[in-house]
This record gives structure tokens, sequence and C-alpha cells, in this order.
């Protein structure tokens, strides 16, 4: 592995066509070096005064001229480089067209003259280089900032874009209008790229932490991806049909890279960076990546981190409803009978590697106890004491945390308080880790304590006890609430602010304009009143889904 500190944060690589150089640009660098033996510094582009045309967001060398580079500037320019022009500043052209900052830009793969733009702004525009300052065609996605674009290998007048509302569109620019809007992403799609050697295969990536490929020509999902983390940048890799490599968005440092008949796990691994990479691209067995770090490094394919190498052989676990699973990879795999000799066993499920037991029912203990506990209203020592009152089998655990906690509050040494408060996150901590989470989220929830809450509230969904699920104090962090209007414009307002289109009444049918109310089940509602009186006389859902509402959801 070979690194480079540059120490100035780089937000974009491209590559020669004869591969010997390599062009990086950020806010603060635009720089070209040759790649050798080892990567050295040629030349800095920067000349002058600083302005905002050195300041990079994206750059594509030209695939057949050498001395041609785009890049996209940050002030909504795009920027055509000159290395054969005289003198030592090699700004060539500068196109205008965008109102807001650029993104990406592409050569077209047959017409090398002619290249491709998205903004901010939410347009894609082709432009001829030849011809400064005039666009040749203008897209207009209808839709929020445009991420990414590119053309198909394939096919010269096709082209996909990518969207901050989670579209990607496809486009023959023979045509006014998109082939077709695939809602690929709950999220920004901030990634596409089209396979190589597939002319129908294009895959996407976006902040909702997926990576997607999709039949371009159906627009059906032919695979997916969950990344770790959302992800900024997708790109196939080359001669591996069915390999797609990844970097994230923000958190994760590393390069992925991902095989399409595994997805559950990444095939490799390349570390090396302190912060997420920008961008990266393959110089023939080597892989060259950047980031905000500074650093540029050149990792050899083969240096990789291989997850699939450690996986265990053997694994065991048990659900919190009281079901065994034991996985096992070898050609003689362990019985697991020896595990359970004091279990009631009965076999429910079983492949040639994985076998699936029932231990028992704990899903009526569960609800039972759900529906019985109180977690908050009322004084600690009286949520215990009724606790240990509907549970003889959990009767001991709420008395002496009773206990515990009433004696924390009779000594006159703090340090001896400071003992029994960490003994009682101890003890929700024990339950947690045997796999009690009931008992130890409720203990959380009445002591205020660190505990399994939130799993312990996805249980109850998955046991459709919703009821109890929201008596659970479960903070909510970064989440966005979006709203699709009837005219497609996603939005955080209620009303539309392309339209003014609001939900309608599922009773009246008519717009609401005051309080509106909903079923969390079936997601329906309608006028306040209107729901109440219909209620008051019906049990099912006054759209017609079906579904068996009870006002206490609304």
């Amino acid at each position: 592995m070979e690194i480079l500190s540059l120490q100035l944060a780089i937000n974009s690589i491209s590559v020669s066509p004869d591969a010997k150089l390599l062009i990086c640009g950020g806010r603060e660098i635009l720089k070209i070096f040759k790649l050798e033996n080892k990567i050295t510094e040629d030349r800095s582009l920067r000349i002058g005064k600083p302005n905002l045309n050195y300041s990079t967001q994206d750059l594509a060398w030209h695939p057949r001229q050498s001395n041609y580079i785009l890049s996209a500037a940050k002030n909504s320019c795009i920027v055509l480089w000159n290395l054969d022009k005289s003198g030592p500043n090699k700004l060539d052209l500068i196109f205008k067209g965008h109102s807001k900052v650029v993104n990406r830009v592409k050569w077209q793969h047959t017409n090398y003259d002619v290249f491709v733009s998205a903004g901010q702004d939410g347009m894609i525009k082709l432009w001829d280089k030849r011809v400064a300052d005039q666009v040749i065609l203008n897209l207009q996605g209808n839709a929020e900032g445009a991420r990414d674009v590119s053309f198909s290998p394939f096919k010269e007048n096709l082209i996909a874009a990518s969207f901050d509302n989670g579209q990607v569109q496809i486009w023959d620019l023979k045509m006014p209008n998109p082939l077709c809007k695939i809602g690929a992403h709950k999220r920004n799609a901030l990634s596409i790229d089209w396979h190589p050697n597939y002319a129908d295969l294009l895959a996407s990536a976006g902040s909702d932490k997926n990576i997607k490929v999709w039949n371009a020509q159906s627009s059906e999902l032919v695979c997916k991806v969950q990344a770790p983390e959302p992800v900024a940048k997708v790109s196939w890799v080359p001669h591996e049909n069915n390999q797609i490599a990844s970097a994230s968005h923000t958190l994760d440092n590393n390069l992925y890279i991902w095989h399409l008949n595994e997805p559950s796990l990444p095939h490799f691994v390349y570390r090396g960076h302190a912060h997420p990479i920008k961008d990266f691209l393959w110089v023939g067995d080597s892989i060259i990546t950047c980031s905000e770090d500074g650093n540029l490094i050149r990792n050899p394919r083969e240096n990789a981190y291989r997850p699939h190498k450690y996986l265990a052989k053997h694994s065991l676990a048990v659900s919190p409803l009281n079901v065994l699973a034991t996985y096992s990879d070898s050609q003689t795999p362990s019985n697991p009978d020896e595990l359970l000799s004091q279990a009631d066993r009965s076999l429910i499920h079983h492949t040639s590697k994985m076998k699936i037991y029932d231990l028992g029912d704990y899903k009526t203990e569960i609800e039972n106890l759900a529906s019985s506990y109180q977690l908050k209203g009322k004084n600690v020592e009286q949520l215990c004491k009724e606790n240990a009152a509907v549970s003889r089998k959990k009767a001991p655990i709420w008395n002496s945390v009773e206990h515990l906690f009433k004696s924390s509050y009779s000594v006159d040494y703090p340090w001896i308080n400071t003992i029994i408060l960490n003994a009682l996150q101890e003890t929700i901590d024990y339950y947690s880790e045997i796999g009690d989470v009931q008992t130890a989220a409720c203990l959380s929830a009445v002591f205020n304590y660190r505990g399994p809450v939130r799993e312990y509230g996805d249980l109850l969904r998955q046991l459709n006890l919703h009821h109890e699920a929201t008596k659970l104090d479960i903070p909510q962090p970064n989440v966005e609430i979006f709203l699709r209007c009837k005219c497609g414009k996603i939005s955080e307002d209620q009303p539309c602010s392309k339209c003014k289109d609001i939900s309608n009444c599922a009773v009246c049918n008519l717009p609401v304009k005051g309080l509106y109310s909903w079923c969390q089940g079936c997601c329906h509602g309608g006028h306040l009143m209107h729901l109440k009186n219909w209620f008051s006389r019906e049990t099912l859902c006054p759209a017609g889904c079906g579904h068996q509402c009870s006002f206490e959801n609304f």
C-alpha cells in the first residue's frame, strides 16, 4: 500500500487515457501526478490568484485526448483545461449555465467533443467543448438536485441520472421526456453506474444505505445490497461482472467490494483512510482512493481484508421467543442435541447446514407481562411493587431492585450510593446479556437507565403488540418524515409547495384543512370528527382497505 499525503482535502480524481497521469482536485488543490513506481507530482493547475474556478467538485479526463480535462467548479461553472496550451495557465474554456454547484461531469463514449453535467439546480445539461457558454440540450428532471449522470456505454443517446428525491431517470436524448422514472431510493440517490458488459444493467446507490441493480429496459430491481452506511459512490469492478464497489458518504472510511451472489457480506475491504472516501478508480491491478484526510492511497488488488475468511464455521443463537438456531459450515456438523440435553426440544426447520429448534412457548408470557407491567406514571417504588405483583416468576427481581434503590437514599456516603446505582445498571446489563430483553428493557424504563428499550419495542411490534410498544419512551434521533403529494413531489411540508394539494378525508373524500388523524395500521385518515362519528358505529376502515381499525390508534 502506497500513501501520498497532500495535506489538503481531495474531492475527486481522474486518470489519463494511457493511465500514466492522475489528476486530483478539491477546494484548495488541483494537481497532476505521475503514476510510476511511486506517485510523484507533475504540475499544479492553480496559477495566479486563487479563484473559485480552481475549487473542484468533480473531474473527468478526456477518454481519448490526454490534453483535455473537465472540472466541475464550486461556483456552478464547468472548466475545460488544455494541457497543450502555451504558457503556465492551462485554463481553456469556461462553461456557464447551471445556477447551483455542478455535482458531476462525464464525457460521451463515442462523440468525444460532447459531455454532460448534473447540477444541484436539478438540471442535466449537454455541452460541446468546441462551443463555449452554449448549452446543446437542457433536461429538466422535475426533481431536486441532480447528483450523478452517466452515458450508456452501448447506446450513445441514452443517459441515466440520479436525483435528491431518490429517483433514477433514464433519458433518450432524442426524446423530450424521460423514458422511465425509477423510485430507486427512499432518500437521496447519490450515484449511478452503467454495467460495462451488459447494456441494460444499471447500478444506483443512495443515502438509504442501499446499492441496487436495475434492469433499465423494464425498470425492475435485479439485486440489492445493504451497505453499512449511506453510499456516496458506486462503480462496477473491471473484468468482474458480478462485483461492485462502494464508498460511504459518512462515518465509514473503507472501500467495499461486494459480490452480487453473496450480498450480505463484502467480498473485499480496503482500509487506510482517516475520513470517508470521496472518490476511487482502478489503474491496472491497483485501486487508487482519495479522501478529505488529504491522502492518496494506491492499493494492490490483493491487499484487501477478506471478511469471508474469518467467518465462524459454527454458530448458535437463541431468539427472545425461545427459538434456537444452529449453523455448521463443516462437512461433519456437530450435533446440537448435546447443547439441548436439558431443554424441551422439537425440530421445526432444518437444511443441510442449519437447524432450528423450538425450546418452548415464551410468546404468551411476554404478551401477558407486556400488557400488565407499569413503566411510568408513578414513583419507582410503586412501579416495582406493582410489577412484582403481576409476575410470580419475576417478583424476586423487582423486589430486589426495589430494596436496592431504596437503600441508595438511606446512606450518607456518596461513594456507597454510587456503588448501589452501578449495581442497578449491572443488573440491567446482566439480563440483557442472557437474552431476557423484556426484563432488561422494563427495568431500564422504570429506572431510566441504559438498556435494550428499542430492541424490546421491536420485539413487541413483531408480536403485533403495538399498543404495548407505545408505552416505551424510545428516542427517534435523525428521523425525517417526507410526504409525497399527488403530483409526485416529495416535501417536508404537509401542503405541497407546488400544487398546494393536501390529503383527502377517507369519510367525506374532501381535502383536510383542520385537524387530521390517521390509523397507524393502514395509514388512512381524515377529519378527526368524521372519523370519530364513523367508528362510533363501524369497525372497518372507511377507505375500504379492509383493515379493522381502532379509534385508539388514531
